[in-house]
Order: C-alpha cells, then structure tokens, then sequence
C-alpha cells in the first residue's frame, strides 16, 4: 500500500513536471508581440537604413522563432526564450493575421534600400503590431 502512493505522488510530480514544462515550451505570444511592439517603437525612430532593417530583422525574428522561415541567425532575436515565435504561439486567428502580415511587411523592408519606403514599411509594421498588442 505504501508502494502505492509513493508511485502515485511521483507520478503526480511527474506530471505537474511536465505540465510546467508543456505551457513554458508552448511560448507566450502576448510577451513575443510586445518585444516586437517595442523594436517597431525603436524602428519608426530610426535615423539610417541600417537601423531600419536591423530592427526590422529583431521583428522578423520574434514574428517567427529561431526555426521559422525567415528567422536570422546574424540578427538579435529579442524574443529569444520567450516562445516559438509570435506567429506559432499566438492563438487568436485574427491576431495571428496580424502577425503574419507583420512578417511579409519586414521580409520585404529588409530588401528595401530606400530610407523613406523603408519608414513607410516600418509605419505599416508599427500599426499592425499595436492592433495585435490590443
């Protein structure tokens, strides 16, 4: 009997392990969007080019996670241990609309070597995120 219980409350650890475990893996989108948010603040502001599609790159990364199509490994991940990227955590379709839109905005923006479409792109990004950060 006393077997028993020993068994049983180690299996019950054993999942509230793998629960915690489960819910911090599944990424928390809401934390990735408002890393995103931030770097879009940093991005309208920018003063060159590069500081434009270095943000844009930070965005890229926390929209689609370090195994997202995309994602650069050369470019801070902001949202590093956060989630597997904005787009995969996010639960909510139209937010996940949003945040798809975000991505093409910035696939695009990083190509672009013209400041003011780059500011243009950038404006874009920066009102898609606050609507998904509401």
């Amino acid at each position: 009997m006393k077997k028993i219980k020993v068994l049983a409350s180690f299996m019950l650890f054993a999942f509230g392990l793998m629960s915690a475990g489960t819910s911090a893996a599944a990424g928390n989108a809401r934390e990735e969007i408002d890393k995103a948010l931030m770097h879009a603040d940093f991005l309208i502001k920018a003063d060159s080019l590069n500081h434009m599609h270095m943000h844009m790159h930070h965005i890229l990364n926390c929209m689609v996670g370090e195994h997202g199509k995309g994602y650069d490994a050369h470019a801070m991940n902001p949202c590093k241990g956060l989630g597997n990227g904005a787009i995969n955590d996010e639960t909510s379709a139209s937010k996940r609309k949003l945040l798809d839109q975000v991505e093409r905005l910035a696939s695009v923006g990083v190509t672009i070597d013209d400041a003011a479409a780059a500011h243009d792109v950038a404006l874009a990004m920066h009102s898609l995120l606050k609507k998904a950060a509401h």
